[in-house]
């Protein structure tokens, strides 16, 4: 990543931006962490993307392996899109239709 392109929202280092709203932090060798900016405009950690040579491996904060992508954006990518998915509340179960007195 180049070091001219850092970026800091709100006092927090976010790394490269590598599309509009994602953002890449080079913690290691071929290892990030992804960033993108939630409803508050502040930064927010949505997981970590290892590889390189076009396999990259996206994983929560948790470590859980999201998939494997081609390249960085796809992973980055996958990762927003897994959060977004994540935060979509959960339809309600039908009631059985019996009440408790």
């Amino acid at each position: 990543m180049n070091k001219t392109n850092d970026t800091y929202i709100e006092g927090v280092f976010c790394g490269t931006q590598i599309t509009r709203d994602l953002y890449a932090e080079a913690v290691g060798n071929d290892r990030f962490v992804i960033r993108d900016i939630d409803a508050t405009s502040l930064p927010r950690r949505l997981g970590e993307v290892m590889g390189g040579q076009g396999i990259f491996l996206a994983l929560t904060m948790k470590g859980d392996p999201i998939g494997i992508e081609s390249s960085l954006i796809k992973a980055a990518t996958k990762l927003r899109d897994h959060r977004a998915a994540q935060s979509r509340p959960t339809p309600l179960a039908p009631s059985s239709g019996t009440r408790r007195a």
